[in-house]
C-alpha cells in the first residue's frame, strides 16, 4: 500500500479544513467599538481616537488628557445546514449550536495639543476573542484507547463510530479565539491650514485552535445516500501559537471640514504548535496503527487596507469608507509540518514529511457609510448601512464555514455623556439581513484517508450541496473616562 499518501490525506484534510476558520474574514466580526459600530465602522477618517488603534492609528493624536475605555459587544450568529445528498431528493437539516462571541475591548490613553508643534496622542489596548465555539450535533460511540501506545499506536479504535450528523465528512465541531494586544501612537502637526496626522501601532497577537472533523478512512464502503460510519476517521486537532503585527496610519484634515483617512493592517504569519487526537472505525483500526501526533502549522494572514472620506460640520459627522482584505499571496497555501507522525500498516512504517495546503479564499470589499449626530454635547446618535463580500465563493461553502459571500446590515447608536463625572455611555447594535444560500455545484468532496487498494472514486460525491441560511445580529455597550487638560466633555 502506498500509506504514504495516506498519511498525507489525513493531515491536509485536517489542515485544509482549519484553514478556512482561522480569520476573522471567516468569522465575521464587524470590528470592535460600542461608538463605532454604531456607524457601521465608518470611522477611519472621522475617528476620536477611542478605537484608532483598530480602524486608524493616526487618529490616535486626537487624544485629550486621560482616558480609559472598557468595551464589549456579542456577536449572535446563526447557521442551518440542511445537507442534500448526492443522488439524493430529500435534505438532512443541521442546526449549529453557536454560542455567542463575546469580544472585549480594554484601552488606556493620553493625549495632549502641547507636544513641541504639534499634537499627540498614546494607547495601550487589548481586545479579542476573535474567534468563536461552533458545535453539531453528534451522536457518541463507543471508543476505546490502545492499552499499548508504544506498541500499538495512539488511535483510538470505534465500534460503533460516533455519527456526526447530515454534515459528515465536514466540520463537527471548531474554536477559534484571536486575542490582540498592544501599543499604539500617533502625532499632529499643521501646514498651510491642513493638519497631518500619522500614527502606527505595534501589537501582538495569540491564536488558540480546537477542532473536530470527520473523512472518509474507507471509500469502498462509502455511499453519500448510506450509513458510512464504518468507512470513516474523526479527527480532534488543537493547537496555540502567537505572532507579531501592526497597523500603520495617516489623515489629513482640510480647511473646509473635510478628512481623508487610510490604514493598513500589515499581513501576519502564524506558527502554530499542536496535536492530532484519532478515532478510527474498527475496519481502519485493523488495517494501520497511528504513532505520534504533534505537529506545527505555519499559517499565512491577509493584510487589509482601509480608507475613509469624512465631512464634519457643527454638530453633524458624516463618512464613506472602504474596507479591502488583501489575501494575495497569503490564499496560495499553508504549510503543515508534522512532527514524527508515522503510520504503520503491515511491517512498513511511513514517516509524514512537509504538506502545503492550498486555500481557497479570495480577496473581499466591504463598503461602509455613517452618520454621527451630536445634541446638547450631551447625547450622540449614529446611523449606519455596510455591504460586505465575504472571502467564500458559494461552491467552497461547508458547514465550518463562518463566513458567507455577501452580507448586508443596518446599525444604530446612541451615546449619553453624563454630567460632570467625565463619562460616557455607548450602546449600539447592527443586523445583518438574513441569506440563504441553495448550493448545487458544491466543489467540496470528503477528504478521503483510505489506502489505495480501498479507493473507488466513484462513490465519492460532494458533501456540501444543500441549504445555507445565515444571519447575524451585534450588540454592543461601552463606558468611556476622559478627565484632564483638553478631555471632551
Amino acid at each position: 500500500m502506498k500509506m504514504r499518501k495516506m498519511c498525507g490525506l489525513f493531515v491536509c484534510a485536517m489542515a485544509f479544513l482549519w484553514s478556512m476558520q482561522a480569520h476573522a474574514a471567516n468569522v465575521f466580526l464587524p470590528g470592535n467599538g460600542s461608538r463605532a459600530m454604531g456607524k457601521a465602522s465608518a470611522v477611519v477618517a472621522s475617528g476620536d481616537g477611542e478605537y484608532a488603534m483598530f480602524f486608524n492609528p493616526a487618529n490616535l493624536s486626537r487624544l485629550r488628557g486621560f482616558g480609559i475605555r472598557i468595551d464589549s459587544y456579542w456577536s449572535y450568529q446563526s447557521l442551518t445546514f440542511e445537507r442534500q445528498a448526492e443522488g439524493s431528493t430529500t435534505f438532512e437539516p443541521s442546526v449549529k449550536k453557536s454560542d455567542p462571541v463575546w469580544v472585549p475591548f480594554v484601552a488606556l490613553t493620553f493625549g495632549t495639543a502641547k507636544l513641541g508643534p504639534g499634537e499627540f496622542g498614546v494607547s495601550a489596548f487589548w481586545y479579542g476573542p476573535h474567534g468563536r465555539s461552533v458545535k453539531f450535533p453528534e451522536e457518541e460511540g463507543t471508543c476505546e484507547q490502545p492499552q499499548n501506545p508504544e506498541t500499538d499506536g495512539v488511535a483510538y479504535t470505534c465500534d460503533p463510530m460516533p455519527k456526526p450528523g447530515a454534515q459528515r465528512f465536514s466540520m463537527i465541531y471548531t474554536s477559534s479565539p484571536l486575542l490582540y494586544g498592544g501599543i499604539g501612537a500617533a502625532y499632529a502637526m499643521s501646514f498651510a491650514g491642513f493638519k497631518v496626522r500619522a500614527g502606527a501601532t505595534f501589537k501582538l497577537a495569540s491564536l488558540f485552535v480546537e477542532q473536530k472533523l470527520a473523512l472518509i478512512a474507507a471509500s469502498s464502503l462509502y455511499r453519500p445516500t448510506q450509513d458510512p460510519s464504518a468507512a470513516e476517521v474523526l479527527m480532534k486537532a488543537s493547537g496555540s501559537g502567537i505572532y507579531f503585527t501592526g497597523d500603520v496610519g495617516l489623515t489629513v484634515e482640510t480647511p473646509g471640514g473635510f478628512s481623508i483617512g487610510a490604514s493598513f493592517f500589515f499581513p501576519a504569519t502564524a506558527q502554530i504548535s499542536g496535536s492530532l487526537d484519532i478515532q478510527a472505525g474498527s475496519l481502519f483500526g485493523g488495517l494501520a496503527k497511528v504513532f505520534g501526533n504533534q505537529i506545527d502549522m505555519v499559517v499565512p494572514f491577509p493584510g487589509i487596507f482601509r480608507a475613509g472620506v469624512a465631512w464634519q460640520r457643527h454638530n453633524l459627522s458624516i463618512e464613506a469608507s472602504l474596507v479591502m482584505e488583501l489575501w494575495g499571496e497569503a490564499q496560495q497555501s499553508i504549510d503543515v509540518l508534522p512532527k514524527d507522525i508515522v503510520i504503520r500498516t503491515g511491517g512498513e512504517d511511513n514517516k509524514l514529511g512537509k504538506v502545503e495546503i492550498a486555500q481557497v479564499l479570495r480577496n473581499s470589499i466591504s463598503l461602509r457609510v455613517g452618520a454621527e449626530y451630536n445634541l446638547m454635547k450631551m447625547f450622540l446618535f449614529r446611523l449606519g448601512f455596510l455591504y460586505e463580500s465575504g472571502s467564500t465563493v458559494e461552491e467552497r461553502l461547508t458547514p465550518g464555514t463562518m463566513d458567507y459571500p455577501e452580507k448586508i446590515g443596518l446599525s444604530a447608536g446612541i451615546s449619553y455623556q453624563i454630567p460632570v463625572v467625565g463619562l460616557r455611555l455607548d450602546v449600539s447594535a447592527i443586523h445583518f439581513l438574513t441569506k440563504e444560500y441553495n448550493v448545487t455545484n458544491s466543489k467540496i468532496l470528503p477528504a478521503d484517508v483510505s489506502p489505495d487498494n480501498l479507493k473507488n472514486s466513484d462513490n465519492i460525491g460532494p458533501v456540501a450541496n444543500g441549504k445555507y441560511t445565515y444571519g447575524v445580529t451585534v450588540i454592543a455597550v461601552g463606558l468611556r473616562g476622559n478627565w484632564g487638560e483638553g478631555a471632551k466633555k
